[in-house]
């Protein structure tokens, strides 16, 4: 991330938000697993769409980077349909009932059940991640760096498909030791189950998905993977 001008601390006040709206927003919550300074909150705004803040802080001062009211995702026989807005390659999906996407940036994307109450809003307990850090390097070489990660016994890398989405991919085991991804810096507990990294290629560029259980071990653990990779299955991404 670039230097930013020291303007001083910005107050937040989103349009067409109602006062305990505002007063959510301002409260927002650090989230995890994210590049370095980067914090994000949302609330419920005017029609049932979610405002989503970007910003940063540089000591004391706050920075806006982005406000973005997200439109409810439609309703289908197998869940929601969602359409991305922000992530590039754009793509679309079936949301099973309380999960969520949360559009970090251009290059990042995340995806979770969420949870009101708990202190990662619910991705601490597993999520899929987007991440547009290898975007051009060849999956063949992007999964290669991927497997060579410090922390991680990786198993064998071997081709990997989720309805439209074909590429290399491996299973990752925690050590226990601090374990951080090159590039994409994308960190994950140093205990717990193992977690699938995946790399596709769509169109001239590649794209890495994490299926992190983060926290959750045993019959959780099992119960997000098989949502996780029901969830990729809907996946289309725009070539």
């Amino acid at each position: 991330m670039g230097d930013l001008p020291n303007t001083g601390p910005v107050r937040i006040t989103p349009a067409r938000t109602s006062p305990a709206c505002r007063s959510r927003c301002r409260r927002l919550t650090v989230a995890r697993n994210r590049r370095n300074l980067r914090e994000t909150g949302s609330c419920r705004a005017a029609k049932g769409e979610t405002l989503v803040i970007r910003y940063v802080r540089v000591g004391v001062a706050t920075f806006v980077l982005m406000l973005t009211a997200v439109a409810p995702a439609a309703a289908t026989r197998e869940g929601r349909s969602y359409h991305s807005t922000i992530f590039k390659p754009a793509f679309t999906l079936i949301l099973p009932s309380g999960w969520t996407v949360a559009e970090r940036d251009v290059g990042g994307a995340q995806i979770y059940r969420a949870c009101a109450t708990c202190a990662g809003d619910g991705e601490e307990h597993g999520e899929v991640t987007l991440d547009m850090s290898l975007a051009s390097v060849p999956a063949a070489k992007a999964v290669r760096i991927l497997h060579q990660t410090a922390g991680l016994k990786a198993g064998a890398i071997h081709s990997l498909a989720l309805g439209s989405l074909h590429g290399p991919g491996f299973t990752a085991w925690r050590t226990g030791s601090a374990i951080q991804f090159p590039r994409s810096g994308y960190g994950t507990e140093p205990r717990g189950a193992a977690l699938e990294v995946v790399v596709v290629q769509v169109g001239r560029r590649t794209v890495t998905i994490f299926l992190d259980p983060h926290t959750s071990l045993g019959e959780r653990a099992q119960a997000f993977m098989a949502a996780a990779n029901a969830i990729l299955k809907s996946v289309r991404f725009a070539t």
